[in-house]
């Protein structure tokens, strides 16, 4: 989910209006059997990716788990900043929350999602792989600022990526244990 805030047009008052926005990605990763934490790389790259394409205004971004094991390590923390850059959008945080069980926005959708999927199985479709998946949440004209997609990835190059930074993902484990809010500071360049 990606939570923004938009500047009404006819804002030429001293006091400018803004409106609040939600904008759903449902990401599908094809099954891999490999390690997590490529699926979840593979998964935020694909979400900065659509965050540049579809809202290029948005330049920082705070990024926010519900402390789902799958994000809880290394290469995840310090890929982040690199990913976010390779998409010209700075990561400013990571913050890990206590798990939500579906007391939020984003388990509200979950449970949009889900009566969507079983609708359409109930129309004797199938919903055995991820696109089939994604048909069921794009079938009638999907549901309002909502997204779906396959993401499919390599995961010989993650794991060269893995490879090339695990010195630094062995440094970061030894300066850290469980971290819940990450600050990632940048070193700006003053422009001529």
């Amino acid at each position: 989910m990606v939570h923004f805030w938009t500047a009404e047009s006819e804002a030429t008052e001293p006091e400018q209006k803004f409106s609040e926005q939600n904008l759903y990605y449902n990401y599908i990763a094809n099954a891999d059997n490999g390690q997590p934490k490529f699926t979840v790389a593979a998964l935020i790259e694909a979400m900065l990716t659509d965050i540049k394409r579809d809202l290029p205004q948005i330049k920082c971004v705070v990024a926010r788990s519900d402390n789902a094991s799958s994000y809880q390590n290394e290469f995840v923390a310090v890929l982040l900043p690199i990913l976010g850059w390779s998409n010209g959008i700075e990561i400013i945080t990571f913050i890990q929350t206590e798990a939500e069980a579906g007391k939020s926005l984003l388990g509200a959708q979950f449970a949009r999602a889900a009566t969507k999927v079983n609708a359409w199985v109930r129309k004797d479709h199938h919903c055995t792989t991820p696109s089939q998946l994604i048909a069921a949440l794009i079938s009638d004209g999907g549901m309002p600022d909502t997204t779906a997609e396959t993401v499919e990835y390599d995961r010989g190059s993650l794991q060269l990526l893995s490879d090339q930074i695990g010195r630094l993902e062995k440094s970061f484990a030894a300066l850290t244990t469980k971290v819940n809010d990450i600050l990632y500071e940048y070193e700006r360049h003053a422009s001529i």
